[in-house]
């Protein structure tokens, strides 16, 4: 026996008008939902609206945040990361501020070694220095600092053990800080967020950038819709998952009556 999809109910078509009008899109996953389980979007688009629409932080602000989360190496959210592009637009952003976000969130891959070296440093000691070498490392922390406006003792490690690649890395890291188009406040916002993503939670970069946000003028509540923002990626299991349930259930002969949608068009972007 298989399930039957029966007309929209007048409530339905309503909540799909009303999601389209509050959030700008619809998609094969929400067009599934609406018919298994409507009540479901409904709370999301309550928590979307309170979350993306009001609070602190302006919309464009909003939306390098909801990119920089997507679009993190721990994460490559396609969707997201196209909708959240399309979002700063609308808000205003330019082609040189969206690229900044981008390079910005880009630094969270580095984590790996500054975790790895300093458990390496843990276990085993620092390598042996001559005078000369510890003074060119010296020299290293100090630009570093210049550059970025902090140090860590994190970092230590790194420029132990491969002082080279630091140089590099420095060179990498500390590109889209020069001369960027975003408020130091929203680059350290944006450290925020990639750090407290559900993909990373990395307790001492999070720790470390909201003390450089609050010094740089963010307030709580501020921080705290970063949290809120992050938190939406959750919906991501449905929007993913549900047009394969439909898919596999109707190779078993169940929801015979859903149409398999045709691909996502630009209007049509998951959030």
């Amino acid at each position: 026996m298989t399930a039957e999809r029966k007309s929209l109910s007048g409530e339905q078509r309503d909540l799909k008008q009303q999601f389209v009008d509050q959030r700008g899109h619809w998609s094969p996953a929400l067009e599934h939902l609406l018919s298994l389980d409507p009540g479901f979007i409904e709370g999301y688009l309550e928590l979307a609206n309170y979350t993306i629409d009001e609070g602190a932080l302006d919309r464009k602000t909003k939306a390098f945040l909801l990119l920089s989360l997507d679009a993190a190496t721990t994460h490559l959210y396609r969707p997201g990361i196209r909708t959240r592009i399309n979002d700063a637009f609308d808000a205003g952003a330019s082609v040189e501020e969206i690229v900044t976000v981008l390079e910005v969130a880009s630094v969270l891959g580095v984590h790996a070694i500054t975790t790895g070296a300093k458990t390496l440093a843990d276990i085993s000691g620092f390598p042996e220095r001559s005078a000369a070498e510890a003074e060119a490392m010296d020299a290293q922390k100090r630009e570093y600092e210049e550059r970025v406006g902090f140090w860590s003792e994190r970092l230590d490690a790194i420029v132990e053990y491969d002082d080279t690649f630091f140089d590099r890395w420095l060179g990498y890291f500390g590109h889209p800080l020069t001369e960027n188009p975003l408020t130091t406040k929203q680059v350290e916002l944006i450290y925020v967020a990639i750090d407290v993503s559900t993909t990373h939670l990395y307790d001492e970069g999070l720790e470390l950038h909201i003390e450089k946000a609050l010094e740089e003028g963010a307030t709580q509540a501020e921080i705290m819709e970063v949290f809120e923002l992050a938190s939406l990626m959750s919906a991501q299991t449905t929007f993913e998952g549900i047009p394969i349930l439909v898919e596999e259930a109707q190779k078993r002969g169940k929801l015979q009556d859903f149409e398999l949608p045709e691909a996502i068009d630009g209007a049509e972007r998951e959030r």
